[in-house]
């Protein structure tokens, strides 16, 4: 399981550095978050992917994408 410092490095690695940089200002001035916001922004987030996905927008491991090689 990745930690959070891994998983937080590896998503801001994937995206510029000016958009990488005014995310974490804004986690920085936000402080710390209770458990129950984050579980519920989580769900929304779920829900928004699984919307994109029944719609074909982006597709999700193990929802019966297809297999390319």
């Amino acid at each position: 399981m990745l930690k959070f410092h891994q998983l937080k490095d590896k998503l801001f690695g994937c995206m510029s550095q000016r958009a990488a940089a005014n995310i974490q200002d804004e986690m920085e001035a936000l402080g710390p978050v209770r458990l129950t916001e984050v579980q519920e922004a989580q769900k929304q987030i779920i829900a928004v992917a699984r919307r994109m996905s029944d719609e074909g927008s982006i597709v999700l491991a193990g929802r019966g994408g297809d297999d390319y090689v």
